[in-house]
């Protein structure tokens, strides 16, 4: 259990903290949400580019046509999660975790695992949700895969940042990150 946290925080760290500062470098601008530097064999615990595999990506947040057959992809996963907040079913959104997921959304405290996860998106979704959400990128390898999209209400723009893993046949998110993008 030790060492799969230990390369949960590696992954998260190589991942996560690049993409931010390169968002953070470009003022904002969602095409530089990339890694700030090229990873090199030894830093990096993520596949070579060439072995990630691409998923594809969408415009609006309700899945269509084109994405049914993407049924149980990384995705689907983030796209089921944004469907709950719509719905306003905070026991739905926390469902899309694993059950050591952890959420960083901007403004609240780190929540990590189902019961910290639950008290926040019940605090969070007493409001309805009227934002609208783009996924802007894809990519899985392995039991691991990121989503990264974006968010859009009354006028504010959001960094969303998702680190998902296998779990039998299902992906759930494992790691949420979110901020303003202004």
């Amino acid at each position: 259990m030790h060492q799969n946290f230990h390369r949960k925080s590696l992954l998260l760290a190589a991942v996560v903290v690049p993409a931010l500062l390169a968002g953070c470098a470009a003022g904002g601008s969602t095409s530089a949400m990339g890694v700030a530097s090229p990873p090199t064999e030894t830093t990096s615990p993520m596949p070579p580019e060439n072995e990630m595999s691409p998923l594809p990506t969408g415009s609006e947040m309700s899945p269509g046509p084109s994405e049914s057959a993407e049924q149980g992809s990384p995705k689907a996963a983030v796209l089921a999660y944004f469907e709950a907040l719509k719905a306003g079913d905070a026991d739905k959104a926390v469902a899309a975790y694993s059950p050591e997921g952890l959420a960083a959304i901007q403004g609240m405290k780190t929540a990590e695992g189902t019961d910290e996860l639950t008290k926040v998106y019940k605090e969070m979704l007493k409001e309805k949700d009227t934002a609208t959400h783009k996924i802007e990128e894809a990519a899985a390898t392995g039991d691991w895969a990121f989503v990264r999209a974006s968010s859009e209400k009354d006028g504010q723009m959001m960094r969303e940042f998702f680190i998902l893993k296998k779990t039998g046949n299902e992906w759930k998110i494992d790691r949420y990150m979110n901020n303003d993008s202004s």
